[in-house]
């Protein structure tokens, strides 16, 4: 197989070393299937629009690209209407492909795809009808603040080692999205010494900003919140925290209403989930005491449940290494939510509280893309929702929540 090398400019044929395991070829055969699946929903879209790529040249490169990856985005929308773990099994594949280079598409290029869960990240419209000071306002804040906790921020001078980030800047972040979402004009006052961010924290702002007293429509928006950009956390770093999702209208707060896929997400993924659900601040509700309680000793336990859940990845692997090992066999059992529950039984967890931590298949993703046509980029950035089957998992809709194509 052909892959374009992207230091080198050229194709270069992939070969697998001698003794390779007859499992291999499987996964092979996987990530073939995906970029397969992409090839001919591409060509078959342009052929029944009358626009085959071939019969494109009159138009400008850029134009072509931007084609490309829209049709590259509607193919990745059928493709998770599949059921979930078998759409990621194929996308596992062909990340390693896309490691080595880019992929060939028609007459073009794939060089970059990103497929993201986003259940498990921290949702921003969720602080929207909370009650400043209430129990659930304190879970929400210590959330926020274990996710950041541990991140290592670049120091202001480029010659010094990046640095822990301070909790100040983590509460002070936490207190902006709260004004930035709620529909009064009083400054959030939740965290001591840490006041939140109303008009006047925005006056005189280049370009200028009004708060906006409702829900993000997407996570851009928080690049425009006081605080973000002298925060100097990476972008990648809060798109990897953190997500934009509606709230179904008149719906209430849950209390974590973020939960992590356990079909989808990684061993060590599920592990820091589980223990940034910690939540030790004082609760006045004996009923929130109880499920803090117990999901405390879920964190306790964290590696033992992300164990139970999912092996370890050296555990995972058949055979062995190869070129990135593209041509390991990843080996992994498919959930459901009652052998959820048994697995944390057998670890001396009460089963009920896994409710709150977990779910066996998702709903929400964000797709990042780029591809190439003679030598123009294309990238397409999107929040999509797929309704799936409770039973089969099997996807019955998409709905594109949010798109931007350059």
């Amino acid at each position: 197989m052909l892959i374009r090398n992207r230091a080198t400019g050229r194709d270069e044929t992939l070969q697998a070393r001698p003794g390779t395991v007859r499992h291999r070829g499987i996964a092979l055969l996987m990530a073939l299937a995906v970029v397969m699946l992409l090839t001919m929903f591409i060509s078959e879209l342009f052929f029944s629009t009358g626009l085959e790529l071939r019969a494109m040249s009159s138009f400008k490169e850029g134009s072509q690209s931007r084609g490309l990856s829209k049709a590259v985005f509607k193919a990745l929308q059928i493709g998770l209407m599949l059921e979930e773990s078998e759409f990621f099994s194929g996308y596992r594949d062909l990340q390693k492909f896309l490691m080595m280079g880019a992929v060939p598409l028609e007459e073009g290029l794939l060089l970059e795809l990103d497929v993201v869960p986003l259940e498990d990240k921290f949702n921003l419209n969720e602080v929207q009808r909370l009650r400043e000071g209430s129990d659930q306002d304190k879970i929400r804040q210590e959330i926020f603040f274990r996710i950041f906790e541990n991140l290592e921020i670049p120091s202001e001078s480029e010659d010094l080692p990046p640095e822990p980030i301070q909790a100040e800047v983590i509460y002070g972040l936490y207190s902006a999205i709260w004004d930035w979402v709620d529909s009064g004009d009083v400054e959030y006052i939740g965290v001591a010494s840490v006041p939140g961010a109303e008009a006047s924290s925005y006056f005189n702002t280049d370009p200028e900003v009004t708060v906006k007293n409702a829900p993000f429509d997407h996570l851009g928006e928080l690049r425009l919140l006081r605080g973000v950009k002298d925060s100097r956390i990476p972008w990648d770093d809060l798109e990897s925290r953190l997500a934009v999702l509606p709230k179904p209208a008149g719906s209430g707060t849950e209390l974590f209403p973020e939960r992590i896929n356990v079909n989808v997400a990684s061993n060590e993924e599920i592990a820091a989930f589980v223990e940034n659900h910690r939540i030790e601040t004082i609760l006045e509700s004996s009923a929130l005491k109880e499920i803090q309680d117990n999901l405390s000793e879920y964190a306790d336990k964290a590696q033992d449940v992300a164990d139970e859940l999912v092996a370890p990845e050296e555990e995972q692997v058949e055979g062995e290494e190869t070129l990135p090992g593209i041509f390991e066999t990843e080996v992994r059992e498919t959930l459901t939510m009652s052998a959820v529950e048994s697995k944390m039984k057998s670890l001396g967890l009460k089963e009920k509280y896994a409710k709150y931590l977990f779910i066996t298949q998702g709903g929400y993703y964000r797709i990042r893309l780029v591809t190439e046509i003679g030598v123009v980029e294309s990238s397409l950035e999107a929040v999509i929702k797929v309704d799936r089957d409770a039973k089969t998992g099997v996807g019955k809709s998409v709905d594109v929540l949010w798109v931007t194509l350059n």
